[in-house]
């Protein structure tokens, strides 16, 4: 069945009858407060521990990093330069339409950081070396984006050469060696036009590009920069410790395997500075590492902390409120704030409860246990799975 963006593999109504009783009983009696003689209802105090105490306040302190990103006062954008990329087919289309929606997804959620005193500094080291190489025209091209927010340790380019670096990335990387041995390799993609229109089945080749990006031209722009020629080498060795032994590149190849290859090339070819002390990374490279919105939820989901979770779920981007409802595991711990926050905005919006109902029910994620909190009886359940399976009959049909 499919209902808004969402796809519901329906139950018979049989599985609905059999447990709309129990959930709604459950759900009824868990809400109830002892009553007085004249059956209103007794406020019922609720004391607070220390540990919850401490829960909060943590709580507290994430959400203080928190962005509204439902409603930006000053919403970010990064330009894609689509000049670069010369779209010929629908295809080519539909592949810039695809950066395009990843770029403002990064600007959304990432905090980029543009055109600042530290993406300058990685930029002239570039601009540099390839000036050096004869290679002004890609010189004059390349820019360096840093993601500010987000706890992920990453770099990646894209198709307009535009090298991005996240924060946890810089503050991994103590020396400048390091940190443009990551962006060499970077830069090696670019040249390579391996993220080009041309090439948009990158995914695919990766056991070719990776070690392609990772020799020749990372180490030899390392040495022309007159850094260490084993930069790269230290940062998948700085990569692996990070990760406890199990680091990899995406799907592809284990961290120390791919430092073992470079270092076969450097001992079989010469280089200058092969052995050149390290440069420490200048202090401002360093700052705090901001969670994004998402990161926060799934931190906060995980204490129950009601109040919290309501608070950063209206901060959600529609995007990432989206995420939520596909995952299952925060899905299942937020369910109950998600769901009054739908209520809350699709009734200002003019939708019915019966409506609200609907959209809530076919929007759960597949796995998991049915949640029911929204609906107020067993025949609202079982009416809503009747129109459920009237419509899913005239999907069918059509």
């Amino acid at each position: 069945m499919y209902a808004g963006e969402v796809y519901l593999t329906p139950h018979p109504l049989s599985f609905y009858k059999d447990i709309c009783e129990s959930l709604y009983m459950e759900k009824s009696t868990s809400s109830i407060n002892p009553a007085d003689n004249k059956g209103k209802l007794i406020p019922v105090p609720i004391e607070i521990t220390q540990e919850e105490s401490e829960i909060k306040k943590r709580n507290q302190r994430l959400l203080s990093h928190a962005e509204d990103e439902f409603n930006p006062e000053n919403p970010r954008t990064i330009i894609l330069n689509e000049v670069f990329l010369h779209p010929t087919n629908q295809s080519d289309t539909r592949f810039v339409e695809s950066w395009k929606y990843q770029y403002e997804n990064l600007a959304k959620h990432r905090a980029p950081e543009e055109n600042s005193e530290r993406t300058k500094f990685i930029e002239k080291i570039i601009k540099d070396t390839l000036n050096k190489e004869g290679k002004s025209e890609l010189a004059a091209k390349v820019r360096v984006i840093i993601l500010t927010r987000g706890e992920e340790i990453n770099a990646f380019a894209g198709p307009d050469c535009t090298i991005f670096l996240t924060q946890g990335l810089l503050n991994t990387m103590e020396d400048l060696d390091l940190i443009m041995g990551v962006v060499f390799h970077e830069l090696s993609h670019i040249e390579n036009e391996d993220y080009a229109v041309k090439n948009a089945n990158f995914g695919q080749l990766r056991f070719v590009q990776e070690p392609a990006a990772d020799l020749k031209l990372t180490t030899r722009y390392l040495d022309v920069s007159n850094l260490n020629t084993l930069g790269l080498d230290k940062a998948l060795k700085k990569l692996e410790l990070s990760s406890g032994g199990t680091g990899k590149s995406r799907d592809y190849q284990e961290h120390a395997q791919r430092s073992l290859a470079i270092k076969a090339q450097v001992m079989t070819e010469h280089f200058v500075n092969d052995n050149l002390p390290l440069s420490k990374s200048p202090d401002f490279m360093n700052k705090e590492v901001v969670g994004t919105n998402f990161e926060i939820l799934q931190k906060i989901s995980k204490s129950g902390d009601s109040e919290s979770i309501a608070k950063i779920l209206k901060l959600l981007s529609k995007s990432d409120l989206k995420a939520v409802s596909y995952n299952s595991e925060i899905y299942s711990k937020v369910y109950r704030e998600l769901n009054q926050l739908y209520t809350e905005r699709l009734s200002e919006l003019g939708f019915t409860q019966e409506q609200i109902s609907y959209y809530i029910f076919c929007t759960q994620p597949a796995e998991g246990p049915l949640n029911t909190n929204y609906i107020n009886s067993p025949e609202e359940l079982l009416h809503i799975s009747e129109q459920l399976t009237i419509l899913e009959g005239q999907n069918k049909n059509e």
